[in-house]
């Protein structure tokens, strides 16, 4: 199967009838979706995914696991689902979805521009950080730079262990 992202128009997207969020919210005219296009071609699902009242999401990047289960990143606002990471004002969002489209976490404290998830399950997310944030970005021991400067910078996060991301 195929995993596409993307902003679309709203006048005929074809949501599917199990779709996750089957309409905007705030009356948008352009919101974020996510879609499976199964092997034999047909919709498998397809939703929308915008926020509920912050700027629209920007989906950059997807990336699937052996289970089926989707991971996009990208920049926005999201409220942080129960468990998750929790939420902050960088503009960066990371959402998983299990094999059927259904979110299963969503945190706006992480995101990037590219994401990959290895073998392990443990997940892989390039981007930008910004270093006057409230929330600093969390660093392990030993990493390379443990403080980010007064603006952006590029960070690169390996997650793993987070009960939201299992």
């Amino acid at each position: 199967s195929v995993l596409v992202i993307g902003q679309a128009g709203l006048a005929d997207f074809p949501v599917t009838s199990d779709a996750a969020q089957p309409t905007p919210v705030n009356g948008c005219t352009f919101a974020c979706f996510f879609a499976r296009v199964g092997p034999n071609g047909n919709l498998a699902y397809a939703s929308f995914l915008n926020t509920n009242g912050g700027p629209g999401l920007s989906p950059h990047a997807i990336a699937a696991d052996s289970t089926g289960a989707a991971y996009i990143t990208g920049g926005g606002a999201f409220n942080s689902t129960p468990g998750a990471l929790p939420t902050s004002s960088f503009g960066s969002v990371t959402l998983k979805l299990d094999a059927t489209g259904k979110l299963v976490f969503g945190t706006s404290f992480i995101g990037g521009t590219a994401i990959a998830v290895d073998t392990q399950g443990f997940i892989y997310i390039a981007g930008v950080s910004y270093g006057g944030g409230a929330v600093p970005l969390p660093v392990t021991a030993g990493a390379f730079q443990t403080t980010a400067p007064l603006f952006n910078a590029c960070s690169f996060a390996g997650v793993n262990g987070f009960p939201c991301f299992h």
